[in-house]
């Protein structure tokens, strides 16, 4: 019975509470497991608090839990990624997943434009809500590759996906990559004569 509730509550606080994936916690674990040709990606939906404010909470938690489904079913197509591909929610309206590839950057960059643009097409209306005609979101990805960062922690490859992710917010891409801010801080210190 103790060892029951223990593990119960070991894994609630690697769950998300509003999606059911499992958590940062968890992807911090994972990542301290990950393989040269492993990626991390990561996701953000950029117009959830725009939804919030207009339908309400109840819209903005299905739709967390909605695409949370539809992410999973759509990488794995796009990418064609084993079923051993896991999402993560690693804050609200934020996800990323882990997976193998040895396919080159640029490829999975272009893929992953390919399936934002989809998902960005697609009518999220939530079941049972006629209010809303149409629901649709923007999202922006970061890409980290365990081979260009072979030393980084778990933590520095996480924040690396996330501050690319963000590059990409600001330079008003899909994607962005990791390697590619990094060369692009470096020519910039080179420029300025650092």
């Amino acid at each position: 019975q103790l060892d029951r509730q223990t593990r119960k509550l070991q894994e609630s606080y690697r769950r998300d509470s509003r999606t059911g994936l499992q958590n940062r916690v968890a992807l911090q674990e994972r990542l301290s497991h990950i393989d040269c040709d492993e990626h991390l990606l990561t996701l953000k939906l950029l117009n959830f608090s725009h939804i919030n404010e207009k339908y309400g909470y109840r819209v903005g938690d299905q739709l967390l839990k909605d695409l949370s489904m539809h992410f999973t079913n759509r990488l794995r197509k796009r990418l064609g990624m084993p079923a051993a591909l896991q999402l993560y929610s690693i804050g609200v309206g934020e996800w990323a997943f882990v997976f193998k590839a040895e396919q080159s950057s640029e490829t999975i960059k272009q893929h992953f434009t390919r399936f934002a643009d989809a998902v960005e097409q697609t009518n999220f209306e939530p079941l049972g809500l006629r209010e809303i005609d149409y629901l649709s979101i923007s999202l922006c990805g970061g890409l980290v590759s365990r081979r260009d960062f072979p030393s980084a922690s778990p933590d520095e490859l996480l924040l690396k996906g996330i501050e690319a992710r963000r590059s990409g917010v600001r330079s008003n891409t899909h994607i962005c990559n990791a390697k590619d801010i990094e060369v692009s801080e470096d020519v910039r210190k080179e420029q300025l004569g650092w």
